[in-house]
């Protein structure tokens, strides 16, 4: 979160001596911070909108200049000799030109050597900025300075106030990644992020060498390991070695500086990522089930978590309560009576201490008191508890819940006299209840802070419930006029006292043709029900679920098509021109056989994950197919079955 870093960059700033002789208070401590804000983030983002990256951004400020001039109602003065539209291009331009200015005064807001920098010029005398240009420049960082000191002092003092810990509870960051679990399953837009080659590579030098910092062990699952083996340059060994009997002559590396990266910035590629954030919608087998990464608390798919929480199974949408190992008793496990493993000596006694503290919500006192400063008072107090408790029952003035806190008790006891045992400090104790508080005062305000969140989730269900259902309507109306096209009177009125033709009245013509002479075969048995007047819906709806696509191509039609791009090198010639390949619709996805004759040679499925494939990364490729049997083009294979959908429907 951006704000936790400024609040951590604010707190190592103040213990820094470059501050000395600023007062904590004095805005001008926050002058780094402002100026990595001003020069480094808005500035560079602000600059970078002239990069193919942010075409996009680009093309969404255009439509707002058009559309805010078009809908003006009063034009400027002889703006109305010429053509709007070049009006709004020249807006554009000058909106785009401001943008870039506004980047040059955050970066001098920065440094006062900027200006030189910004228009160089040959002559001698370097250009001087006006002195009303740099007084605005300076107000800029003054106010930012301001804006800064204020808010990271607020947190600050929040800080304070609780312990020095709040800024932990305050960070929001696990609940929006919680939020974002099932937001992100309520959205009909698809997100799209853009990286260079050069960044790519780079990125991918980053991880692998810190691979062992990250990686597991022997974890021969692990996805980021897999990825790194496969997309790694290789270089070959100088001495080859065996492994495992295997020999080894080559082993993975970094991309060269001056050689893979170098060309990369030369050739400026780019490439488009679809990130599926609607993961559950098509991975839902087990070793897909949701799960919170026990590093970084963002909720993944359990096939990208570690070996060990890989093995727990343990679906948990909200994050429980739990205490690190780091934060655990050094003191060895003890075991129970009423327990059937080993139990954390601290945590069970924190959970008795507990019990007899009681909770706000009942009374705000302390409901049992111990006074005392070491394991021996604190024993003392828990026997004499105990004696309370058993003569209030044996008086009959106790509920049989405290027969329940007398045996625990009995417990807390034997955990004393075990860590006297095992000269257990006092001092770790209450460290241990200490931190024990901040963590659960973080895990708080993290349920807090989702219980919030809750009410943006069931809004964002609701109006995807009603964006989904408006988008069938609309296509649902388009698949209609597209089927049937029909036109208006009013359009065929218009036209026939013009003299004009409408296409849709001749595509009318041919579809009916088409309908009448080449029927599909679900239409054969539609028209078998007789009219539309007399169809029962219910009945034609289950018709149409029950009306399966399927359709047979020899080979070499699938290779005139482009469909078929290359087969087995290994298949004879002759062969070929017996093999015939059946599409058949099996639910999102489908089966296909390939014959040899009437001999079934292969058979394989292509499931929605991969058709979805087909219209993103694997549009322009070959795929291969049955084991290298087949391979088909993407684009030309999705267009296929579509038609086969269309061809054999209804």
């Amino acid at each position: 979160d951006f704000k936790m870093l400024l609040v951590s960059c604010f707190k190592s700033l103040r213990q820094s001596p470059a501050v000395k002789g600023l007062g904590p208070r004095d805005p001008k401590i926050c002058t780094p911070i402002a100026s990595l804000v001003l020069g480094n983030i808005l500035a560079s983002v602000l600059e970078a909108l002239q990069t193919p990256a942010f075409s996009l951004v680009v093309l969404k400020i255009r439509k707002r200049v058009f559309e805010n001039h078009m809908n003006r109602k009063n034009a400027a003065k002889g703006e109305s000799d010429f053509d709007r539209l070049d009006v709004a291009e020249l807006l554009l331009d000058r909106v785009l030109y401001n943008v870039q200015a506004l980047a040059k005064v955050f970066q001098r807001s920065v440094h006062k050597q900027m200006f030189q920098v910004q228009f160089p010029t040959k002559v001698r005398e370097a250009p001087k900025e006006e002195p009303e240009s740099r007084q605005i420049c300076d107000e800029i960082r003054d106010f930012t300075c301001q804006v800064l000191h204020h808010e990271l002092m607020e947190v600050m003092r929040s800080s304070e106030r609780s312990g020095g810990w709040m800024e932990e509870a305050q960070d929001p960051i696990a609940a929006e990644l919680a939020t974002d679990l099932y937001m992100s399953h309520f959205t009909l837009q698809n997100t799209h992020v853009s990286m260079s080659i050069s960044d790519l590579l780079a990125m991918a030098n980053i991880l692998y060498r810190h691979r062992k910092d990250m990686l597991p062990p022997d974890d021969p699952k692990d996805k980021l390991a897999e990825v790194l083996e496969e997309v790694m340059t290789r270089r070959q060994l100088e001495k080859p070695r065996k492994e495992d009997g295997v020999l080894i002559t080559e082993e993975t590396a970094e991309y060269h500086q001056h050689g893979h990266l170098w060309l990369a910035q030369q050739h400026g590629e780019w490439h488009n990522f679809r990130l599926k954030a609607r993961f559950l919608e098509t991975m839902q087998r087990p070793e897909n089930e949701p799960m919170f990464c026990s590093i970084s608390q963002a909720p993944i798919p359990s096939s990208l978590a570690m070996e060990q929480q890989r093995s727990q199974r343990d679906v948990n949408l909200i994050q429980k309560y739990s205490i690190p190992d780091k934060d655990k008793s050094v003191l060895e496990r003890m075991q129970l009576t009423n327990e059937d493993e080993p139990v954390e000596v601290f945590e069970h006694l924190e959970e008795i201490l507990q019990q007899l503290s009681g909770n706000k919500k009942d009374n705000d006192d302390v409901k049992y008191q111990i006074t005392g400063r070491s394991w021996s008072d604190l024993r003392i107090g828990f026997s004499k508890i105990q004696k309370a408790l058993q003569q209030d029952i044996k008086d009959g003035n106790a509920s049989s819940k405290m027969r329940g806190l007398v045996m625990d008790l009995e417990e807390g006891k034997k955990i004393i006299d075990f860590i006297m045992k095992e000269r257990g400090l006092e001092a770790d104790f209450m460290k241990y209840i200490d931190k024990s508080a901040q963590r659960r005062w973080v895990h708080y305000r993290y349920l807090e802070e989702t219980s919030v969140r809750n009410n943006l989730i069931l809004k964002s269900r609701e109006s995807y419930t009603t964006e989904l259902k408006e988008q069938v309507e609309t296509l649902q109306k388009v698949l209609k006029v597209a089927v049937e096209c029909a036109c208006p009177t009013r359009f065929t009125m218009a036209a026939a006292q013009r003299s004009e033709k409408i296409s849709f009245l001749r595509l009318r013509r041919i579809k009916q043709r088409i309908r009448k002479t080449k029927p599909t075969p679900g239409q054969k048995i539609i028209d078998t029900m007789g009219s539309d007047e007399n169809r029962d819906s219910a009945k034609l709806q289950e018709l149409k679920d029950s009306i399966i696509p399927i359709q047979t191509f020899s080979l070499n039609q699938l290779e005139s098509k482009g469909v078929v791009v290359r087969m087995h090198d290994k298949l004879p010639g002759k062969t070929r021109n017996h093999l015939s390949f059946t599409f058949q619709s099996n639910g999102e996805g489908f089966n296909v056989q390939i014959f040899l004759k009437t001999t079934l040679l292969k058979e394989f499925q292509i499931s929605r994950d991969q058709i979805e494939d087909l219209e993103f990364a694997n549009k322009t490729c070959a795929s291969s197919y049955a084991d290298d049997f087949v391979w088909m083009n993407g684009y030309r294979l999705r267009r296929l079955l579509t038609f086969i959908v269309v061809d054999n429907g209804i």
